[in-house]
């Protein structure tokens, strides 16, 4: 089934104007799709610019019946950030990632995961994802870093070069590499690198590469074997901590922990 979309982008001031032709993207489980019109942007500018995509804060006007008064929600509206448009073999590949996402976005419950409430159309060429907007901001934010994008976070054998495609999201629907043509689908052990870079970045402060500012130097400094914490950075965490977070960002995916064994090695440190 074909999902309804705009034709139209809004101005800042609200009017319309042309825009480039919205992509229908084939969604897996057919999410929310919340009218365009029902989404007001909170200003001209998005408030959030990472690696990888924008993030609108907006208000979502919803009315649950014609007969009642239409309550106003702030959320955020994450637009993936497209560098060649009108290339539509890339549109097409990075919708396929949305589609993804979107899938497995929707059947997640749980309290430790932002709820996904939908799609909307008007943010570019492909649907943008809808959450709640979080007052606090990302955890970078809360260690007041400017760098931001989730390439950081990313495996190494998740990385396809080069930066120039224009998309590299962790944990989507796959990424091709150029060399072997194929797809490259996501892993536990991807997973698992990620948690690391988080862990890490709770015990030091410190982002993942936080001398680099732009995506794509964070991809060729991992590409080319650079780790992204410093000893310098990470002295002060505890020597346990330290040497399991380093064991689940080893460049060897083989070497890295499974799910398993981090729940034991947080139920040692715990008791």
């Amino acid at each position: 089934m074909r999902n309804p979309i705009s034709q139209k982008s809004l101005k800042p001031n609200g009017t319309a104007q042309p825009s480039h032709q919205p992509q229908v993207v084939n969604f897996k489980k057919k999410p929310t799709i919340i009218p365009r019109k029902a989404i007001e942007k909170n200003g001209e500018f998005s408030n959030r610019n990472g690696g990888l995509a924008d993030v609108w804060m907006c208000f979502w006007r919803q009315k649950s019946s014609w007969h009642q008064k239409s309550r106003k929600c702030k959320v955020a509206v994450k637009s993936i950030r497209i560098l060649q448009a009108d290339d539509k073999e890339l549109v097409e590949k990075i919708g396929k990632r949305i589609r993804r996402e979107a899938y497995v976005w929707t059947n997640f419950n749980h309290g430790n995961i932002l709820k996904f409430l939908g799609i909307v159309e008007g943010f570019g060429p492909l649907p943008a994802l809808v959450s709640p907007w979080m007052e606090n901001g990302s955890l970078d934010l809360t260690f007041n870093s400017c760098h931001a994008g989730n390439v950081r976070w990313m495996a190494p054998e998740m990385l396809a070069m080069p930066v120039q495609e224009g998309l590299r999201m962790p944990e989507q629907e796959g990424m091709t590499m150029p060399e072997q043509g194929g797809v490259i689908k996501p892993t536990k052990a991807a997973d698992i690198y990620s948690y690391g870079c988080i862990m890490l970045q709770l015990f030091s402060g410190q982002l993942p590469y936080s001398w680099l500012k732009q995506a794509n130097l964070v991809n060729a400094a991992r590409v080319g074997g650079i780790e992204p914490f410093p000893a310098r950075q990470i002295a002060s965490v505890k020597d346990g901590h330290k040497r399991y977070s380093l064991r689940c960002i080893s460049n060897n995916s083989g070497d890295r922990p499974d799910v398993s064994g981090i729940m034991e090695f947080l139920d040692e440190q715990s008791s």
